[in-house]
């Protein structure tokens, strides 16, 4: 098989839900696009959402079709990324991108229909973008190999997200691990009445509810303006900087 050699996939995509947004006031929009396509039908965003209670709730579809090259040796589907932006606005205020997600199409091919939760890379809340993505070939050689899934997806089994491997997960919880990263990142570790761990907080996202455990959410000072010199880190940067520790690069 040569490199020249494609498949013709199908790819749908939904939109449905963002959560931990960090605001709780203004609007949101998801947007995306395919990395390495130019053709109008592969990029698209939703619109402009209210946000209730740190999450929006969407109702977006797109479909499109998308060709595959693969490895004369590996026979491993190539694919580029479909990128997912979560976007803020203000009345008044420059918009904001809160975080992004990039998925590896080739790693969707043949997936069942069924939503996940990606958490979006850069955002300082832990937020989670709830999505559908699949591709189902319409033509071209089916001997390939579909490449191993790497998108940060949360699902109903933490473990999935957070390390499985039991090694890892006692270091994650070994409080020595929390004193290497309050040096890595010279934190100063602020006890508050507030203080939820990153399994809990996850746990609550996947229950549907907000991640604050019932508990009286944090005064946190927006995390898009610049932090002034030796600001004490709050409970979300201090959870983002543990959840660094689960979702391994």
């Amino acid at each position: 098989m040569s490199l020249g050699d494609k498949a013709t996939f199908e790819v749908y995509f939904e939109v449905t839900r963002v959560v931990r947004m960090p605001q709780n006031s203004g609007n949101v929009q998801v947007k995306w696009r395919v990395s390495n396509a130019s053709r109008p039908e592969t990029r698209g965003h939703t619109d402009f959402v209210d946000i209730a209670n740190n999450q929006a709730t969407f109702n977006k579809q797109s479909t499109f079709s998308y060709r595959m090259c693969m490895g004369s040796e590996t026979k491993q589907l190539k694919s580029g990324n479909l990128v997912i932006e979560v976007i803020w606005a203000l009345p008044g205020m420059s918009k904001v991108t809160v975080g992004s997600a990039n998925l590896n199409l080739a790693q969707f091919v043949n997936r069942k229909d069924e939503s996940i939760s990606v958490l979006l890379d850069g955002s300082r809340s832990n937020c989670l973008v709830t999505v559908k993505l699949y591709l189902d070939q319409k033509k071209g050689p089916t001997n390939y190999k579909v490449p191993d899934n790497t998108a940060k997806i949360v699902t109903s089994d933490i473990s999935t997200v957070m390390d499985v491997n039991k090694k890892k997960k006692s270091k994650f919880f070994n409080p020595e691990s929390v004193e290497e990263i309050k040096k890595e990142y010279l934190l100063h570790w602020t006890a508050t009445p507030y203080h939820i761990n990153p399994i809990n907080a996850l746990q609550e996202v996947v229950a549907g509810r907000d991640g604050f455990a019932g508990k009286a959410k944090p005064v946190v000072a927006d995390p898009y303006t610049e932090r002034e010199k030796n600001q004490p880190y709050q409970e979300t940067d201090i959870r983002e900087s543990l959840m660094s520790w689960a979702y391994p690069l």
